[in-house]
């Protein structure tokens, strides 16, 4: 019910009437499964778990690709939903589970900011240059009663780096030889992020 992939970048394709449109290029490594969980029907009640042989060689990098210098990358670990078909710790699944033209949503983490302003983060006008205090900032910050600053009030703080969630994103073209799918439009976050694509909720 849903894979994921390495965002690479984005172009466009050409239709046979002379129309294109944007489209992001997704990499779709075979993914390996290194446990498997069984849930009763009602509700999200753990039944059983059922673990790959050696799940240590499942997710452990092999030593030769990375550095010596460096730590390496950690491998993701995360839970799909899986049906349709029998799957059994240690298989490995491929992109070709998925089908070309249907709707998928996107869980993607954005970009990352760092700290910012409330004029960056929140698009609050730049007051005039004859106003009392600052310039970059809301001209006011609440009532005095209640006795507490309100959630809705554009502060500065972190922007960036948050996880979204996109529905029905076109899944237009599947290449399994060399394995990459095609995704109508954009997607959130910068190249080489992973991105967990599943079945459409709505």
């Amino acid at each position: 019910l849903g894979f994921c992939g390495y965002k690479v970048g984005m172009t466009h394709v050409m239709t046979d009437n002379g129309q294109n449109f944007p489209v992001t290029i997704i990499e779709c490594p075979p993914i390996k499964t290194a446990s498997i969980l069984f849930y009763k029907k009602k509700g999200l009640q753990f039944a059983s778990a059922l673990m790959a042989p050696k799940p240590k060689k499942l997710t452990k990098k092999p030593e030769d690709t990375q550095p010596r210098t460096t730590v390496g990358k950690k491998p993701e670990i995360f839970r799909l939903a899986l049906g349709g078909e029998k799957f059994w710790a240690g298989k490995e699944i491929q992109i070709d589970a998925l089908k070309e033209g249907q709707l998928i949503d996107i869980h993607a983490v954005t970009k990352g900011k760092g700290f910012q302003g409330p004029v960056k983060r929140f698009g609050v006008a730049i007051r005039q240059h004859k106003s009392e205090k600052t310039k970059r900032g809301p001209g006011n910050l609440g009532s005095w009663h209640p006795h507490h600053g309100n959630f809705y009030v554009a502060h500065a703080g972190q922007m960036g780096y948050h996880q979204r969630t996109e529905y029905n994103k076109w899944l237009i073209k599947i290449i399994v030889k060399n394995p990459y799918v095609l995704v109508k439009g954009s997607i959130a976050g910068p190249a080489k992020r992973l991105i967990i694509f599943t079945n459409p909720i709505r």
